[in-house]
């Protein structure tokens, strides 16, 4: 038994309309359905309408631009970075344990 795609009334297989609800159910070609497509045609107008809305819009302010990504960043604080140098201790002192 199969449902109405409006209501889910279950219905008999022989079935033309839906008896609770009334909706046809006997199959309709679509209307706007087009023979002809072309695929390329329909990429090319896709691209261009993208191409068109983004061409009026700036970038989102916290996205920086290519030349601000690839200038290196300067050192705020020097010390951070910086690795101190290990204590240096002669080989007679190691040795003595001093």
């Amino acid at each position: 038994m199969t449902k109405c795609p409006e209501c889910a009334q279950l219905l008999a297989p022989e079935a033309r309309a839906c008896p609770a609800c009334g909706h046809d159910l006997r199959a309709r070609p679509l209307a706007d359905a087009r023979d002809d497509r072309d695929e390329e045609q329909d990429n090319d107008e896709l691209l261009a309408a993208v191409v068109q809305e983004g061409a009026h819009r700036p970038p989102p302010p916290w996205v920086p631009s290519l030349e601000d990504r690839m200038k290196p960043k300067p050192n705020t604080n020097p010390e951070v970075d910086v690795v101190p140098a290990p204590r240096r201790v002669s080989w007679w002192r190691r040795l003595s344990g001093r």
